[in-house]
């Protein structure tokens, strides 16, 4: 007996170290904790459990797959189907990650995390009304959870409940004002309202306070090239350029302004130069968008209709 108790409290104490280094964020010494506990105890759930979370954390998503799908198939074990659900959505499964997420909500229903991975998978696939309802038990369970609470207003504003969305984002700026994830989607609500000045304003305290964000940058511009403000956007990309001279959203907005302003040439070769796999999803439609217009105003037609083409079916 005294043996046994010895052998667990040995394998629990390897388990909180593993845990310990993981937290720390040294995932390859996790893994190589989670793994030799695995060596003389196969069956042992949490440690599979948490070395698959290690080895995601290492990129190595195949393996971490692979031992959550047999964790799953043999237990009862909802922390493991939530854990399965994020690797799947990262992994480019939405559905199967959004199953992964339900399973875990119905051996715990009340599970805050399983919540707010289920809404993070369905407002990838566009579904606002389903993700927010999702959200909302989230932070029924946890009222101070800021990402929760920042992706239910995302969701607001995809709904297009525009005060809802509105009132809900200065309550979180009122508790964080410096969060700028939820400054940037703010200042996106408000160009759509056409409270346009306020959101120029935002997006200036962005890059002001956070110039290390390309994507605030090339916001602004964007903001400002859309106002007709073609000049202060010019001024806006001349810094970022400066600081990001090879960033494939700012050279984006440098031909779409060198278009504006009626250097075709130019701005076809600056978006020819770019390669469209390093595009966000969200962007990809405007860029074709973008390549369509310069190429027909280059003359290239049949080029143009490809672009244009191309645009639509990211759209």
């Amino acid at each position: 007996h005294e043996k046994k108790l010895l052998g667990l409290v040995t394998k629990m104490g390897s388990l909180e170290h593993g845990i310990k280094e993981h937290l720390q964020r040294n995932f390859s010494t996790a893994t190589s904790v989670f793994r030799s506990i695995l060596v003389n105890d196969p069956d042992n759930s949490l440690a599979s459990h948490h070395m698959s979370r290690s080895l995601f954390n290492t990129g190595k998503k195949e393996e971490s797959l692979t031992i959550l799908e047999r964790l799953t198939a043999k237990h009862h074990y909802p922390e493991a189907w939530a854990s399965l659900g994020h690797v799947r959505r990262e992994s480019g499964d939405l559905k199967g990650s959004e199953d992964a997420f339900e399973k875990a909500l119905e051996l715990i229903p009340a599970f805050s995390e399983a919540h707010m991975g289920a809404g993070v998978t369905l407002l990838a696939q566009a579904n606002a009304d389903k993700a927010l309802r999702h959200f909302n038990k989230c932070l029924a369970l946890c009222p101070g959870n800021s990402d929760a609470s920042a992706n239910a207003a995302l969701c607001l504003h995809m709904l297009r409940r525009y005060d809802e969305a509105k009132s809900a984002f200065r309550r979180i700026l009122e508790l964080d004002p410096r969060n700028a994830f939820v400054q940037r989607q703010f200042a996106k609500l408000l160009i759509e309202t056409g409270e346009i000045q306020e959101s120029i304003n935002i997006q200036k305290g962005i890059c002001q306070h956070f110039p290390g964000l390309p994507d605030a940058w090339a916001e602004l511009a964007s903001t400002l090239e859309i106002s007709n403000r073609l000049d202060e956007c010019g001024e806006v990309l001349s810094e970022a350029a400066t600081r990001f001279p090879s960033n494939p959203i700012i050279l984006y907005e440098i031909a779409k302004l060198d278009r504006r302003k009626g250097r075709i040439s130019k701005a076809l070769a600056g978006l020819t130069s770019i390669d469209p796999s390093l595009i966000p999803p969200h962007l990809k439609h405007w860029f074709f968008y973008e390549l369509g217009m310069t190429m027909d105003l280059s003359g290239d037609f049949p080029g143009a209709y490809r672009s244009f083409s191309e645009s639509n079916l990211y759209a």
